[in-house]
C-alpha cells in the first residue's frame, strides 16, 4: 500500500491547537503517515489587508508542531515570495511523493469556495479532498468528510482577544503564545 501524506495550507495568522487538534484527529482516522503543514505567503482566498511576516507565522507553526513526529512543516509557499495557488503545491508534493497518496486537508469554509479557485478539478485529480466540517454541508461522492469535533478557534478570534488585552492561553502552544508576546504580534 502507498504512503499516505496529508497537505495543509493556510495562512497560518497564527496556528492555534484547532488546526492541531483537527490534524491529529484527521490523522489517525485515515492513518497518514505525516502532515505537512505548508503556510501561504499571501493566501489567494482571504483578504486580510495585513499578514504578519512569512518568517515568523513559519516560526510559530514550527514551535507549535515540533513535539509531533506526525508533522511536517513546508516553506514552499513562503519562498516564491508571492501567492502561490494549490495546484502548484499540490504539484510539488506530488512530484516528491509520487507513489504516494496525497490527501488535501480543508476546513468547510474553504471546501465550499473550492469552485472558485484555480484548476479545482486538476486538485482533484491530484490529492483526495479532506473536509473538516463545521455543519452540515453537503459533500461530493469523491470528497472524504472527516470525523471531527467543532472547535470554535480561528486565528481572528486569537488576533482580536490580543488587540483587547485578553488571554490567549490553551487557545495556542504556549511556546506559540511566548512567541506572539516576545515579538508584541496582534497587539494593534
Amino acid at each position: 500500500m502507498p504512503s499516505r501524506i496529508g497537505i495543509f495550507g493556510g495562512s497560518f495568522d497564527p496556528v492555534h491547537n484547532g488546526h492541531l487538534i483537527i490534524c491529529n484527529l484527521i490523522r489517525e482516522e485515515l492513518k497518514l503517515e505525516k502532515i505537512i503543514f505548508v503556510p501561504a505567503y499571501r493566501s489567494p482566498h482571504k483578504k486580510v489587508s495585513k499578514y504578519t511576516k512569512p518568517d515568523e507565522r513559519f516560526e510559530m507553526l514550527k514551535l507549535a508542531i515540533g513535539d509531533n513526529e506526525h508533522f511536517n512543516i513546508s516553506d514552499f509557499e513562503i519562498k516564491h515570495n508571492r501567492m502561490v495557488y494549490s495546484i502548484e503545491t499540490l504539484t510539488h508534493f506530488k512530484g516528491i511523493y509520487h507513489d504516494c497518496e496525497l490527501f488535501m486537508i480543508l476546513g468547510s469554509d474553504s471546501y465550499n469556495n473550492i469552485s472558485k479557485w484555480k484548476d479545482p478539478d486538476k486538485i482533484k485529480n491530484i490529492a483526495k479532498l479532506v473536509v473538516a466540517s463545521r455543519d452540515n454541508i453537503v459533500i461530493e461522492n469523491e470528497v472524504i468528510c472527516a470525523n471531527t469535533p467543532i472547535i470554535e478557534i480561528s486565528s481572528t478570534m486569537i488576533r482580536d482577544r490580543i488587540r483587547k488585552n485578553l488571554s490567549i492561553k490553551y487557545l495556542v502552544n504556549p511556546e506559540v503564545e511566548h512567541y506572539i508576546y516576545k515579538k508584541k504580534l496582534y497587539a494593534n
